[in-house]
């Protein structure tokens, strides 16, 4: 939500939003890395809330067609939504560029903080403060209100997104495929075949039953640089990582446990390149890339940290590259994972901008926003198969918070807070739901 006081932004008669004074924009933006809690879809549920029904920068469509682009790239799906949509509706790469920096920078900080602590104090891991059942609480109380703000945005997307009965089928294939399969390439494969059968069906069916063209499409606002500018950002990321590559190649034969720092950078940079499906497909990757470089039981320390705290799950980087290094290596393997990412959305702006504005590309971005919305709808499932499973408490505190969100129409941040007093209140009730399965649970998650 966006912080109270800044009023909305009023919109043209044609449903296109006007021009953000940068000023604006920022302050609408300026605290959101104190409380984007509850992991990408979680930040993206929020985001949609404070763009498209608070701020009225971007329409639904619009929102829906930013978040299919950055679910095709690789990156921090989040923070590339954020980016994007501050740069269009400002036209100022500035802007964008310090929204970036509002979301990122307080998780950072502290994950830096805590990778320098961990580094020269080397912690027991048996002894791990974030395992204590009153922070696992926590933890499980933060994530099951997460899970009521997916819920809520996933459905005010599929209501508009999904008008028709078509659309409907494509929403309920996307989020049934994305369950069942956890690989990489789901998100991007399920977006592209989405668009591509609603493409066939609006071809063979009647003009009268299309209602493929909405009438903001053509008025979407535009990036403020051409597709000049989008290329050098876009194919310079994929670029550089023939350096980053080169450099690995060559040490191959240097010892494994002091690999040099570009090496240790390089890793970053090519999980930024390559990692799809956001910050659960990080966990993994860091953990099999840094394997031998950083105990396992420090990583791990690592990934409790940065779920209790708000921002993209990549922000763990900061802590892996603190262990490694200190602070600047800390900045220089934050800035690896992140930026890749960053600069392939943005470059693709010019590029997308323009072809939005054919007729079989707005019907193949209808079939893409409903697969989009269906990929929301998955992330519900999964989490609550993940964290609430069989635990009929934690299902009841779910009802609860989405009811709250429904009924009292609370923004997503006050029902963050109410799951983590809910979790705190349980732990000091006596009613612990922590421990080493919960624990367990999360780490799974």
């Amino acid at each position: 939500m966006a912080p109270r006081g800044y009023g909305a932004l009023e919109v043209t008669q044609d449903g296109a939003p006007t021009l953000v004074s940068i000023g604006e924009a920022l302050r609408a933006v300026s605290l959101v890395g104190f409380y984007t809690f509850g992991g990408t879809q979680a930040n993206i549920a929020l985001f949609r809330e404070m763009f498209v029904e608070d701020q009225r920068w971007l329409t639904s469509e619009q929102f829906a067609e930013v978040m299919a682009l950055a679910n095709c790239l690789p990156g921090p799906s989040s923070c590339q939504i954020l980016v994007s949509t501050v740069t269009l509706a400002t036209r100022s790469l500035l802007a964008g560029v310090l929204a970036f920096v509002f979301f990122l920078l307080p998780s950072a900080v502290v994950m830096t903080g805590l990778g320098c602590a961990v580094r020269y104090a080397n912690p027991n891991s048996s002894n791990n403060v974030l395992d204590q059942p009153g922070v696992v609480d926590l933890r499980i109380g933060v994530s099951i209100a997460a899970i009521a703000v997916i819920m809520q945005g996933s459905k005010k997307l599929a209501e508009k997104l999904c008008p028709d009965a078509f659309r409907q089928v494509l929403f309920s294939l996307a989020c049934a495929a994305t369950i069942v399969t956890t690989a990489w390439w789901a998100t991007p494969v399920c977006l592209v075949v989405a668009g591509l059968l609603h493409v066939a069906h609006t071809r063979a069916a009647p003009s009268s039953a299309l209602g493929v063209v909405p009438s903001s499409i053509s008025a979407a606002p535009s990036p403020p640089f051409g597709k000049a500018f989008g290329f050098v950002l876009f194919a310079g990321s994929w670029a550089l990582l023939i350096p980053f590559v080169t450099c690995q190649v060559l040490a191959d034969g240097s010892s494994a446990g002091c690999p040099g720092s570009a090496n240790i950078v390089g890793i970053f940079y090519r999980i930024g390149c390559l990692v799809f499906g956001g910050g659960p497909v990080v966990v993994p990757l860091l953990l099999t890339q840094l394997a031998g470089l950083i105990e396992a039981s420090h990583l791990l320390l690592g990934f409790a940290a940065v779920n209790l705290l708000p921002g993209p799950m990549f922000n763990v980087a900061a802590y892996c590259g603190a262990l490694l290094g200190g602070w600047p290596m800390a900045v220089a393997c934050w800035a690896a994972i992140m930026l890749p990412g960053i600069f392939m959305a943005l470059g693709a702006l010019p590029f997308w901008s323009r072809c939005r504005e054919i007729k079989v590309i707005q019907q193949f971005l209808g079939g893409v926003n409903a697969a989009a919305a269906g990929l929301m709808a998955a992330a519900c499932v999964s989490l609550f198969l993940g964290i609430v499973g069989q635990n009929k408490w934690r299902a009841s505190a779910l009802v609860l918070l989405v009811a709250s969100g429904q009924i009292l129409v609370l923004k997503a941040p006050l029902v963050i807070a109410l799951g983590a007093l809910g979790g705190l209140g349980s732990w000091l009730l006596g009613g612990s739901v922590g421990g080493a399965a919960a624990a367990a649970g999360l780490a799974a998650t």
